[in-house]
């Protein structure tokens, strides 16, 4: 669901706790990806390769606040955050280095 730039996700309380941990080694990202109305043709594959339609996004919740919400958690994550091969890679040259995400 669009909103305000956002994709707002929500996510059952424990998978927004389990991601947004401190002390794991290394840090979990919520990845979402937006299915089309038509169903039946997202994914393409044959033998030589597999194509996904539509986006999918990003997000690291790590060090994010604790909430007192009992049930779920409603998680935006940016627009500009997409997932694809390119962010993949900074994601993890940026861990490398040690930067937060």
């Amino acid at each position: 669901m669009l909103k305000n730039g956002a994709i707002a996700f929500p996510r059952p309380l424990k998978n927004y706790n389990d991601l947004r941990k401190t002390k794991l080694g290394v840090p979990g990202i919520l990845v979402v990806h937006l299915v089309p109305p038509d169903q039946q043709n997202w994914v393409l594959h044959s033998e030589d390769q597999m194509a996904v339609r539509q986006r999918s996004y990003w997000l690291s919740l790590k060090g994010m606040p604790e909430t007192t919400n009992v049930e779920s958690v409603i998680v935006q994550i940016p627009k500009t955050n997409v997932f694809n091969p390119a962010a993949l890679l900074d994601i993890m040259e940026r861990l490398e280095k040690g930067e937060r995400l």
